[in-house]
């Protein structure tokens, strides 16, 4: 059977969803339990580029982080790259490019 997704706003007052609210996922339950031990896993990676970081309030959309140099940027990038993953950041090329072409249509 599959899961639900839904996306909820952080708090009451938050800006609108970003995303909509889906009523059926997309996901099998064993494809999310998946994606979310992917996620902790290379958030673990990335864990010490974070750890002593500084988060403003602003838009739920956004980052936030506080000084998140372009440095850090790229080592995460790196990281990110090194599992497997596509990632980018500015002023970096993208790494593992080919694996998120099956998501562009062809033109």
């Amino acid at each position: 059977m599959e899961g639900s997704c839904k996306q909820q706003a952080e708090s009451p007052d938050s800006q609108a969803l970003v995303i909509p609210e889906r009523k059926v996922c997309l996901f099998t339950e064993e494809e999310r339990k998946q994606i979310q031990e992917i996620a902790l896993t290379v958030a673990e990676q990335v864990k010490g580029i974070y750890q002593n970081i500084e988060v403003a309030d602003g838009p739920a959309f956004s980052s936030n982080i506080v000084e998140f140099t372009g440095e850090q940027c790229k080592e995460v990038v790196s990281i990110l790259g090194q599992a497997g993953f596509v990632s980018i950041t500015k002023d970096c090329n993208m790494v593992n490019r080919k694996k998120s072409l099956h998501f562009i249509p062809s033109i």
